[in-house]
């Protein structure tokens, strides 16, 4: 695992994506309109972008809800390759849309892979990601991926 700063230095623009709300944060993960690109990562490289957006069942208070999106960011460390044991995402974004909350979801995230391969390694065989999705799944109403 790695220290918080260095989670807190993979986190690249979490302040935008707080303030663009859930159709610019879409258009920025998907293309990086205003030139925002961390630092590990060169203009022209392809970056695999895995988008979900979540809507919390009513009831569901806020401490849990923050808790549940704290927990959503740290599979940024927690998600390991099979192979070389250490961490493979490249960035987590989230965010809350600005306005009122798009098709019900009140919270998004862009979790971005350095290729196809790792984003599906992630979604159908990496255990951290599989407990996730397991104890958020009774918090949930609704959820979309792209």
């Amino acid at each position: 695992m790695t220290d918080k700063s260095t989670t807190s230095q993979r986190r690249v623009g979490k302040a935008m994506a707080l303030s663009l709300g859930v159709c610019g944060l879409v258009g920025l993960a998907l293309l990086d309109p205003l030139g925002i690109t961390p630092a590990h990562r060169q203009r022209g490289s392809s970056i695999v972008n895995h988008v979900v957006m979540y809507q919390f069942k009513d009831g569901v208070s806020t401490g849990t809800i923050d808790a549940a999106c704290e927990r959503m960011t740290t599979l940024i460390d927690d998600s390991v390759h099979p192979y070389t044991g250490k961490p493979y995402i490249v960035n987590i974004d989230d965010g809350i849309p600005s306005d009122s909350p798009q098709n019900g979801h009140t919270h998004m995230f862009v979790v971005q892979f350095e290729n196809s391969d790792e984003r599906d390694y992630f979604l159908q065989h990496d255990p951290a990601h599989a407990e996730f999705q397991r104890d958020i799944k009774p918090l949930i109403a609704r959820v979309d991926v792209w």
